[in-house]
């Protein structure tokens, strides 16, 4: 909460948009330099990718339904553009936020790759685990989970936007993980 207020005071809409957009959708740090403005459905809320994850490895287009609160961070980094990348320079992004967050969070300890406990910088990654315990928390099942999380493929994600299963089941579900992570935010 404190480094989006920072952010939005010091007129860094972009590094706004891009901590606020990861903050409250949960989406792989991987994808995120793939988003194209043409892959945005704002009447649906989805967002349709190519996941980059597997390196040499096929891609696989996927299709995530976006949470509420992610949306305006999103709309906000498009700015009535119809196309291209959606968070221009990504990689310079990323450095510029993991700043801001250095200056603010406290370090976290996690694993090197030996599996020795090792300190380090609260960075712009560790939102995703964030982001899947509270859509755990807001009581989706594992199937919708997944969907939420942009963790399926889109030809399985079209069930849940064809069907109305959305506006009937994962929607409320996305609104209330949404009302937690506010909360915990105390914002």
């Amino acid at each position: 909460k404190a480094v989006l207020a920072r952010l939005n005071a010091q007129g860094k809409k972009a590094e706004r948009d891009f901590l606020g957009f990861k903050y409250f959708s949960g989406i792989r740090m991987a994808d995120m330099g793939d988003f194209e403005v043409s892959g945005y459905d704002p009447v649906m809320g989805t967002l349709t990718f190519i996941e980059g994850k597997s390196k040499g490895k096929p891609t696989e287009e996927k299709t995530v339904l976006l949470r509420p609160a992610s949306r305006p961070f999103l709309e906000s980094a498009i700015a009535g553009r119809e196309k291209g990348t959606i968070f221009v320079d990504y990689k310079a992004l990323t450095s510029r936020v993991n700043a801001e967050l250095k200056d603010s969070m406290p370090t976290v300890t996690g694993k090197d790759s030996a599996g020795n406990p090792q300190e380090r910088n609260f960075t712009m990654r560790d939102y995703r685990d964030l982001g899947e315990g509270i859509i755990l928390e807001a009581g989706l099942d594992k199937d919708e989970r997944l969907f939420a999380a942009g963790r399926v493929g889109s030809d399985e994600a079209s069930k849940y936007v064809e069907d109305e299963t959305y506006y009937e089941v994962i929607s409320p579900k996305l609104l209330k993980a949404d009302a937690k992570l506010i909360a915990y935010s105390k914002t």
